[in-house]
């Protein structure tokens, strides 16, 4: 009776070390994939820093650009539009001029 208690007591122990060993083993996978997904995060996190830098960067280009243009077009309309008031002037004048004669 005591010798069966014994071998059933050992088959106990010998279960529990099983389940301890699949507990560790758990634990090492569950480091693994902790240190995995840290590992894409960080990855993930620095791709998108180098992405939005690109992207901020490409826009301030192209702000700059349509500034430029902008000022470009905006300088010309204001030339055209002194040559035209100039003329208009010009035009008022002459006939100013002979209308008063």
């Amino acid at each position: 009776s005591s010798g069966i208690n014994a071998e059933y007591g050992l088959q106990y122990f010998n279960t529990t070390t099983i389940i301890l060993q699949y507990f560790n083993t758990t634990t090492i996978i569950l480091q693994y994939f902790n240190t995995t997904t840290t590992t894409i995060l960080q990855r993930i996190s620095a791709t998108t820093a180098t992405i939005l830098q690109r992207i901020s960067a490409t826009t301030a280009t192209i702000l700059q650009r349509i500034s430029a243009t902008t000022a470009t077009i905006l300088q010309r309309i204001s030339a055209t539009t002194a040559t035209i008031l100039q003329r208009i002037s010009a035009t008022t004048g002459t006939i100013r001029h002979s209308t008063a004669r």
